[in-house]
């Protein structure tokens, strides 16, 4: 921190020399702010020996008024730059505010996010059971493909560090993680950046950011961003309250409707189409069927989705394996995340390209009438909310069924006491 002077800076040792350098004299001096070096200031001169202790006592008072300059001038570039983060956080949380859904509030942030810390990719992940679902994503060639991707939660993947610690994570280089996932749309990305949304004591999401360069997100970087979290937080759960509200009032209303139209007909067949229409107005699947027991078997009695009936309709499914023994023992729900796995028993992914299933027995009065299966194209599993939703309809579908079966079991009573009646009329 002291100021040097060289009569010939040629002839120093350590001295570089540029091309267009022509001097031989020359003086340095510190810039310095409470101990703090903000910088240098030089001085050259064609004639060697020109500079002496008196130029070094006036470039010293000098160099230290510059600094009292300099740091004023950096502390109103830092007020103002921060009265702007301040004022740019505020403005993005109430435009993520007033979005009415978790998809519509994702969107948002990520536009509003990548004004205050630019990226080239992004993506807002959300907590579902065991996995991450993507809720929005911003930068990337294919979103409808990055929308789709589901990740587990229970591995060591980069994302479920964030959200165990709860705290903001940097990567250097995001493809030197062991367990990184580096396929598709994540095979280019370098610099990366994973943010919690912490609301109380729940985390929310996880905002992950992307940059192709190396290195490239700062502790800066990570404090606007956590700042900007904190400030959607609340948005966010405000936003996922209203959806679950009003997702749960039309499931509510789906399964009344159902209930209505299941109990009031006393035909099987219309009972189990009903069953199926009014499933997947509550829950989304690609196909599905009502599989009724007759004998040793079950029976598809019943489809929805891409299948021809010609085709799915009469297909049995013999009650001794080991998939039907566990619905006739348990009488409990049962959902297979991946079909891909092996599974002795299940039939039906020889039939289509299912990926997660679910089936629901159809239980009257601790006896098992048959079952529903839906299915899912897709490698998303079913919830333990959507399994609940199933069950209760099937629950409905057992007693329509029941009754179904007793009106059908009166009416050729009848029919046989009127064929009895005309016979001993005409004898």
């Amino acid at each position: 921190h002291q100021g040097l002077i060289l009569d010939d800076a040629l002839a120093h040792p350590d001295f570089h020399i540029e091309a267009q350098h022509h001097g031989r004299g020359w003086m340095g001096v510190p810039i310095i702010y409470k101990e703090r070096l903000l910088g240098i200031f030089t001085l050259d001169s064609e004639e060697v020996g020109f500079f002496n202790a008196s130029h070094l006592r006036l470039a010293e008072a000098f160099a230290s008024q510059t600094a009292v300059v300099i740091e004023n001038a950096r502390l109103y570039e830092e007020a103002r730059r921060t009265a702007a983060e301040l004022e740019f956080l505020h403005t993005a949380s109430e435009v993520v505010a007033s979005a009415a859904s978790l998809e519509a509030a994702a969107e948002r942030i990520l536009e509003q996010l990548q004004h205050i810390v630019p990226f080239d990719s992004s993506t807002i992940f959300l907590r579902e059971g065991d996995q991450w679902r993507v809720a929005g994503c911003r930068g990337f060639s294919e979103p409808e493909v990055v929308l789709k991707l589901r990740f587990d939660s229970q591995t060591d993947l980069p994302i479920n560090e964030v959200f165990r610690s709860r705290q903001a994570h940097i990567l250097e280089d995001v493809q030197q993680h062991p367990n990184y996932i580096a396929v598709g749309p994540h095979q280019w990305i370098r610099g990366w950046m994973g943010v919690p949304v912490n609301f109380k004591e729940r985390v929310l999401g996880v905002i992950t950011l992307d940059s192709h360069q190396e290195g490239y997100f700062s502790d800066a970087h990570k404090q606007l961003v956590m700042a900007f979290a904190e400030q959607i937080a609340v948005a966010m759960e405000n936003a996922r309250l209203f959806e679950e509200t009003n997702q749960r009032a039309a499931e509510a209303e789906a399964l009344q409707a159902a209930g209505a139209a299941i109990t009031a007909s006393l035909s099987q067949y219309d009972i189990l189409h009903n069953i199926l229409g009014y499933l997947g107005r509550v829950i989304a699947f690609n196909s599905g069927s009502v599989q009724v027991i007759k004998g040793d078997h079950m029976e598809i009695l019943a489809v929805a989705g891409p299948q021809a009936e010609n085709t799915m309709i009469g297909t049995v499914f013999p009650l001794d394996n080991p998939l039907e023994q566990r619905f006739l023992t348990e009488m409990q729900p049962i959902t297979i995340d991946d079909t891909s796995a092996p599974l002795a028993g299940y039939a039906e992914r020889e039939i289509t390209p299912i990926r997660s299933w679910m089936g629901v027995p159809i239980v009257f009065q601790e006896h098992v009438l048959g079952k529903i299966t839906i299915n899912r194209y897709s490698l998303t599993a079913f919830t333990t909310h959507e399994t609940r939703l199933a069950l209760a309809l099937a629950n409905q579908a057992a007693a329509a069924l029941a009754n179904a079966h007793l009106y059908e079991e009166a009416r050729r009573s009848a029919e046989e006491s009127e064929t009895l009646r005309q016979a001993a009329f005409e004898v």
